[in-house]
């Protein structure tokens, strides 16, 4: 994560301009990660470079400070802190400032700054120990991408190899790399335990957290949307998470229709319910949706996992509260007739997860001890590769992801599954925290009929590559639900596709 990124900078006014990057900030809810780098001298004067990103939507300002206007190591300890938002660095940049002028500028000057060596040392082993930890993916990624080019300069050669024959190699270098990024992250077993015990070594938990939104920042770089698609401000979502419209230009059919668009897609995004942001990683494809659907696209944020009360439970709640808003007269204003319901991977889960509750809750509708109540079901389900099985709990989908530790899968979700267990952990929490959550979604208990009228449930579309670890759950899931009586489950797979 260590890159330059360009700040303006004002020579007369000996000034600089804040770059933002990207994406918005959910109110109190933003997990930053940051970084420092010593950049070129401007003016004269050697400059700091403060690089900070946002996890779960945006990402903070980047700031270019002199040592000068701050200690240096009043700067580490400020990156170090649990709360480091950025308005508080603006906030002490300016009265570091200050200081230095009421003290005749000694400061601004390049007068000595105390800096405790203790704690400058220890701020500094603990940012190079967070680094380190990306060290693996580093390594894991160039033997991918090896892989790939030997593959096929095989190919070329008249050789086969375990990739499917359409790939070109673009498409296999992206798996490799991707594979390769995804097997080197390393979630410490000791640090999860300390986290899911809750009476452990804080500093391992803190630790965990730390390193888990540094990944969000690597991956909250996403793509930006299709052009001409309007982001508005987030929508604060009352007992959940901020949410954004995203509104893609019209489809040429359409564009000459001025009306506004009724149809709505509210999407629930993956990133195995630790990483990732609807508006950040996903706008690309939430923004192709939506086109392709001529229709306006909600995107769903919810808690993610290790933060503080981040359980499966807390999620499926944001979702639900999101949905609640949407349908509600006082909130979004959408008939949920014109409302498709979607989510890729562990958004998938969380989609399928709000279905089933509302359907349990339409069909015990004396239970009042939910906040949100009764709902009306969307008029449809859309799922891309989505992630049913986190515990492996069926034999099938253990029997697919004993393939990825064998070689014999090809698809780039195979690099996580040394992972998976603390991250089922991590989200799930302990087994005897599990009682009243459905993890499994392709068990038939899951869509029983005598707790929840599956006849009335909405067509369901559910799409995923042939080549991915993740289509056994999907080929399951459709046959179950097909089987509980849910009409109209559509399956579309797509061969050798990762």
């Amino acid at each position: 994560p260590e890159r330059e990124v360009p700040v303006k900078y004002d020579a007369e006014k000996d000034t600089f301009h804040e770059i933002k990057v990207g994406g918005y900030r959910p109110s109190g809810r933003a997990h930053h990660a940051a970084w420092v780098s010593k950049g070129p001298k401007i003016n004269g004067t050697k400059r700091t470079y403060l690089h900070t990103f946002g996890g779960i939507g945006p990402v903070g300002p980047v700031k270019e400070l002199t040592k000068e206007e701050i200690g240096w190591s009043e700067l580490q300890s400020m990156l170090a802190a649990p709360d480091f938002k950025a308005p508080a660095l603006r906030s002490r940049v300016r009265s570091s400032a200050a200081r230095g002028d009421a003290r005749g500028g000694d400061e601004r000057r390049g007068a000595p700054v105390d800096e405790s060596p203790s704690t400058s040392s220890g701020t500094v082993a603990e940012l190079v120990a967070l680094m380190s930890r990306f060290a693996p993916s580093g390594v894991a990624m160039l033997r991918g991408g090896s892989t790939a080019i030997m593959h096929h300069a095989s190919v070329a050669g008249g050789g086969s190899g375990v990739r499917p024959a359409s790939w070109s190699p673009s498409l296999t270098l992206s798996v490799e790399l991707m594979s390769g990024f995804l097997g080197g992250i390393q979630i410490d077993p000791d640090e999860a335990n300390a986290l899911i015990s809750g009476d452990g070594d804080a500093q391992k938990a803190e630790s965990l957290r730390a390193y888990v939104r540094s990944l969000r920042a690597m991956m909250g770089v996403g793509v930006p949307p299709l052009p001409g698609t309007h982001l508005s401000p987030e929508v604060a979502i009352p007992g959940g998470y901020p949410a954004r419209w995203l509104v893609p230009p019209r489809p040429s059919a359409s564009s000459a229709s001025g009306a506004p668009r009724r149809r709505v897609v509210a999407w629930i995004h993956g990133g195995a319910f630790l990483f990732c942001g609807g508006t950040t990683t996903h706008a690309r494809l939430l923004s192709s949706v939506g086109l392709a659907a001529d229709a306006r696209v909600f995107s769903v944020e919810y808690p993610l996992a290790p933060d503080a009360n981040a359980s499966y439970a807390s999620m499926l709640d944001a979702a639900l509260a999101a949905y609640a808003w949407l349908v509600s007269r006082d909130g979004g204003g959408v008939d949920p007739r014109d409302v498709v319901l979607g989510g890729d991977s562990a958004g998938g889960h969380l989609a399928l997860g709000l279905v089933r509750e509302i359907a349990l809750r339409k069909h015990d509708k004396a239970d009042d001890s939910c906040e949100v109540g009764a709902l009306p079901l969307p008029a449809g389900v859309a799922l891309m590769s989505p992630w049913c099985d986190p515990g492996r709990e069926r034999e099938s989908s253990r029997r697919a992801w004993a393939s990825a530790t064998r070689g014999e899968c090809v698809d780039y979700l195979r690099g996580v599954e040394a992972s998976m267990d603390t991250v089922d952990r991590l989200v799930f929490g302990a087994e005897e925290a599990r009682r009243g959550v459905t993890r499994c979604l392709i068990d038939r208990e899951a869509w029983d009929g005598r707790v929840m009228d599956v006849r009335s449930l909405p067509p369901a579309l559910v799409q995923c590559g042939g080549a991915e670890v993740l289509a056994t759950e999907a080929r399951r899931f459709r046959d179950v639900a097909s089987d509980a009586g849910w009409e109209n489950v559509v399956l579309e797979e797509w061969a050798d596709m990762p």
